[in-house]
């Protein structure tokens, strides 16, 4: 596959889509195509898998051309790529081993029953070998999917919503599964999803598209949580985004107003982003926090520690997710918290009741507007 800085360069203009996508193919590493529906995500995937017969791609794997955008096309198999798509796309009238072994030409007997059993070991679902598919739960099942894609040793991995036809709790076991089975397996992967979760636990590098172009590409907690463009904001899931003015830059500290409240956000150095250098006095900045970033103390406590900003407000709603509790604040303007629920009981938080917000300054993302 060539050095750890090989990359597969992608150049899609179709329909509504018009993107440029660079992926790095270091091994284990695995990219996820992020975006709303319709932005473009299983276009790109199915233009690098060669399913589509329409001309307006150019595909370089490694410097190996297979799509030109005009005439030349390698064919989706002499790609060696594994698909695994959300409906499976098993054969139901044959057995989970007749499935695995389905893509294993050119190999004798035993060797081709050496690789199914290996890749369902990888995929921990040796012990469904002998069953038939339209017998498997659909956990089971996507096991079963991702060994067949794994068995002939692809030199990419194409997963296109892997989880979403799965329920809520069958997803939570099967996410950070598949993420070891990836990297266990050295094989480059590229996941297409609109789950922030599921981004999340399976990703190292995020590219981010909306309507069809690609905005933001970068490590993956960079792009989630330290956002460089005001238009990934929502659709990376960030809870509180509010218009500021720049107060004040002194030594990687930045103040900016909002409403009433004075906010400091301390620079975190991140491979690419906004320096506190690139903020004067006057400019117009979005104040991004997440949820999982704001805790709530009552009127009069004052946490010590780092340095925290404490903003007063009054309890809106108050809602249960799960393990956590959502708290809507309203400090002049809207703010999410998600807290644990001892800390709501303790609290004894109420719509109407009293807090003070804190947030760590390192927690506070500014983006220029």
């Amino acid at each position: 596959m060539g050095d750890v800085s090989a990359t597969l360069d992608v150049s899609v203009r179709r329909h509504v889509v018009d993107a440029q996508v660079s992926v790095p193919l270091d091994p284990a590493k695995v990219t996820v195509l992020f975006g709303p529906s319709g932005s473009g995500k299983t276009t790109i995937l199915r233009a690098i898998a060669g399913l589509d017969g329409a001309s307006g791609s150019r595909i370089v794997f490694d410097g190996e051309e297979w799509d030109d955008g005009q005439r030349l096309r390698v064919p989706t198999r002499d790609r060696r790529v594994g698909l695994l798509f959300q409906d499976h796309a098993l054969f139901p009238h044959m057995s989970v081993a007749e499935n695995v072994a389905y893509g294993l030409i050119g190999m004798s007997r035993a060797e081709r029953a050496e690789r199914v059993q290996q890749s369902l070991e990888a995929t921990a679902a040796e012990h469904l070998i002998d069953r038939m598919v339209n017998s498997l739960s659909g956990g089971e099942a996507q096991r079963v999917a991702l060994a067949r894609a794994i068995a002939p040793k692809p030199r990419l991995l194409l997963l296109d919503e892997p989880l979403s036809a799965l329920d809520a709790p069958m997803r939570s076991r099967l996410r950070g599964e598949i993420r070891r089975i990836l990297t266990d397996q050295g094989i480059p992967a590229i996941v297409v999803t609109h789950d922030r979760t599921e981004a999340l636990a399976l990703a190292d590098h995020a590219v981010v598209l909306i309507e069809g172009r690609v905005v933001e590409s970068g490590p993956v907690l960079e792009v989630f949580d330290r956002p460089k463009d005001s238009r990934v904001v929502d659709v990376v899931g960030m809870e509180t985004a509010l218009p500021a003015s720049v107060v004040d830059v002194v030594d990687g500290v930045v103040r900016v107003t909002v409403e009433s409240h004075t906010i400091t956000s301390a620079f975190v150095p991140t491979a690419e982003g906004n320096a506190p250098s690139t903020f004067v006095v006057g400019d117009e900045a979005l104040v991004c926090i997440r949820a999982e970033d704001v805790s709530l103390e009552l009127p009069g406590a004052r946490s010590r520690g780092s340095q925290r900003n404490h903003l007063p407000g009054v309890v809106q709603t108050v809602s249960p997710e799960g393990v956590l509790v959502r708290v809507e604040v309203d400090i002049g303007v809207p703010l999410a918290a998600l807290i644990t629920r001892p800390a709501a009981i303790d609290l004894d938080l109420q719509p109407g009741s009293p807090v003070a917000a804190v947030v760590k300054s390192t927690s506070v993302h500014l983006i220029k507007r």
